[in-house]
């Protein structure tokens, strides 16, 4: 008998096995125990199931008052906001079109001992408490401001807050020191928001708080391996890999970034680059959004492309939507190719921003390779790179606060969150 019929009796033996002892009428030491025991059993649940029903008005009494109290509809409004925010659905749906991305040849790896650079946004905080007086001249909110790996020069972002009340703005805040901060490690910017916004509401509401900044991601390099015709045909006949023939680590083939908003893969089609006369290799640049925020508008890419490698201009037909670069001379022995600009705006505005947040998109080129790269050698080695520039805006950050009307609690009263006493702020 094959294994399949042996096992399938072995489980038939045990199977017979485990019904005799079930209803076997042997008596077992292991019963359920005696009737007191079962009595007593049923009298323990039927007091606890009293004793719940008796404390669950006693409960919801005091979780309405909590609700009802001022921290509490603070407390709830706060909760509202971060479901809105944390929406589970579209937490799905972008790891969903993540997953749905296509692999890129090489991939890309972050060269910084962070894997984050630039300024972000990890919340807006209220100064003045989280209940205020409708008579109040103004209550503050601080921007909490997350700091990572920027340089010395800081960086110019633009700020903005409201006051909401659901999905209607009520007024805009006052930014102070002033609506545009040079961001450095210890600045510090509020959202002010005046009487003339607050005086005749009475409630919980929200502020909500972002601010935008130009950013650039530099120096994105890809080393791109070309090979003559004859020297990958000879490879090919003695099925020999490129690499593993000539002693190349792959990882070398991998676009590296520093962190920034915006990544960029430089994809080349297939590596190492076979140069025919009869095919041309095409160049992909694959743009992505790495933070959580949105790309607002993309000012300037650079492409830089080794001596005796260029854009077929013909094949491309560029400026066009999947190529949206001009040829605009040489620097350093490297052919540079700008974004097109003037009359042809557009392309991008078209293609890749529609007026939305952009997760990523991805431009193909065709080139033109010169033999005359690789000289006497079988294969030559050579760096692609890219520069991006462009204005990215923060997820906006939402904080409760309750707003009492006139008479609930009087101005002369009101302090600052842990100060006994009021100290006005003055700008």
């Amino acid at each position: 008998m094959n294994k399949r019929g042996q096992a399938g009796g072995v489980a038939k033996k045990a199977g017979a096995g485990l019904l005799k002892k079930l209803f076997s009428s042997k008596p077992k030491e292991s019963s359920g125990g005696s009737s007191e025991e079962k009595s007593s059993l049923g009298l323990k649940t039927v007091f606890i199931i009293i004793v719940v029903l008796l404390l669950l008005p006693i409960i919801g009494f005091y979780a309405y008052n909590y609700a009802s109290s001022s921290q509490g509809q603070v407390n709830v409004q706060n909760a509202i906001d971060f479901v809105k925010e944390n929406n589970p659905f579209t937490l799905y749906s972008g790891m969903l079109g993540e997953a749905q991305t296509g692999d890129i040849w090489g991939g890309s790896t972050t060269n910084s001992s962070s894997t984050k650079k630039g300024v972000d946004l990890d919340g807006i905080d209220s100064v003045s408490g989280d209940s205020v007086p409708a008579g109040i001249d103004y209550f503050l909110l601080e921007y909490d401001i997350d700091y990572n790996n920027i340089d010395s020069d800081g960086v110019e972002a633009e700020f903005f807050c409201e006051l909401r009340e659901g999905d209607t703005i009520l007024g805009y805040g006052e930014i102070m020191p002033s609506t545009s901060v040079l961001l450095k490690r210890g600045v510090d910017v509020f959202c002010r928001i005046d009487n003339s916004i607050i005086a005749n509401l009475d409630g919980v509401y929200t502020v909500a708080g972002w601010f935008s900044f130009p950013y650039a991601t530099e120096d994105v390099t890809q080393k791109v391996y070309f090979i003559q015709e004859d020297v990958s045909d000879f490879l090919d006949e003695n099925d020999r890999e490129f690499f593993s023939a000539y002693g190349i680590d792959k990882d070398l083939t991998k676009s590296y970034y520093n962190g920034e908003p915006v990544s960029v893969t430089i994809d080349e089609d297939d590596q190492p680059v076979i140069v025919r006369d009869y095919s041309t290799p095409t160049l992909g640049l694959f743009l992505e959004n790495e933070w959580s925020g949105s790309v607002e508008e993309l000012i300037d890419m650079t492409l830089y492309l080794p001596s005796g490698v260029t854009i077929d201009e013909d094949l491309t037909q560029n400026p066009s939507l999947a190529c949206p670069l001009t040829y605009s001379g040489q620097q350093t022995r490297k052919n540079v190719y700008k974004l097109s600009s003037g009359g042809d705006e557009n392309i991008l505005n078209q293609d890749f921003l529609w007026g939305a947040k952009i997760e990523e998109k991805k431009f193909s080129c065709w080139l033109n390779i010169e033999e005359s790269i690789f000289g006497d050698a079988d294969y030559v080695d050579l760096d692609y790179e890219v520069t991006l520039d462009y204005y990215y805006m923060t997820d906006e950050e939402t904080t409760a606060i309750e707003i009492k009307g006139e008479g609930e609690s009087p101005v002369e009263d009101y302090g600052m969150e842990g100060q006994e006493e009021a100290e006005p702020v003055s700008w």
